[in-house]
């Protein structure tokens, strides 16, 4: 079941989202709803300190969340991540 979570006209998506690599597999990517949140705000261009603010939490757990995503959508950047987001409409 994908959670929608609105932010700022954006919509990402937790949940299972299926990947399709270029190796021809699916598999799925679990995002928490708060990495899926990260994600947005990521996408939208945000830094650490503006994501922290708008979330409320600390640097060091949006770097966490950061690190977490670029990991689970297989990203080497954050401009990587949220291209890839958008391809795989997590984020809208």
């Amino acid at each position: 079941m994908d959670i929608a979570r609105r932010t700022r006209g954006q919509r990402a998506r937790s949940g299972s989202v299926e990947d399709s690599s270029q190796d021809g597999l699916r598999r799925p990517i679990d995002l928490s709803r708060r990495e899926a949140a990260v994600l947005c705000h990521l996408a939208r261009g945000l830094s650490d300190a503006e994501i922290s603010g708008e979330l409320d939490i600390s640097m060091a757990t949006v770097q966490k969340h950061v690190r977490n995503v670029l990991n689970k959508l297989g990203a080497r950047s954050r401009t990587e991540a949220a291209v890839l987001a958008m391809r795989k409409a997590i984020v809208e």
